[in-house]
């Protein structure tokens, strides 16, 4: 896939890790301000997180008001990139 796109992440550095480590896929995970920023390293998820979900907000599996309103902050977010 990285020979064609360059996968970017937009959500929570905290969530995707949280979820990496409990998924135990060993995907690094790289904090980055812009999608223009990646590098596209193989086995690197590279994340724009925009601070829309407080650190401290995220539990795995469990959908929140807060988390909501995260995701569709990221939706947009997204769209506006493509």
């Amino acid at each position: 896939i990285q020979q064609t796109v360059r996968p970017v992440a937009i959500g929570s550095l905290e969530a995707l890790e949280m979820a990496n480590e409990f998924s135990g896929t060993g995907l690094a995970l790289r904090k980055i301000d812009q999608v223009a920023e990646s590098s596209g390293d193989p086995g690197v998820l590279e994340v724009v997180d925009t601070g829309q979900l407080p650190p401290g907000n995220v539990t795995l599996g469990e959908a929140t008001a807060v988390s909501g309103k995260a995701q569709l902050a990221w939706i947009v977010e997204a769209d506006q990139i493509c």
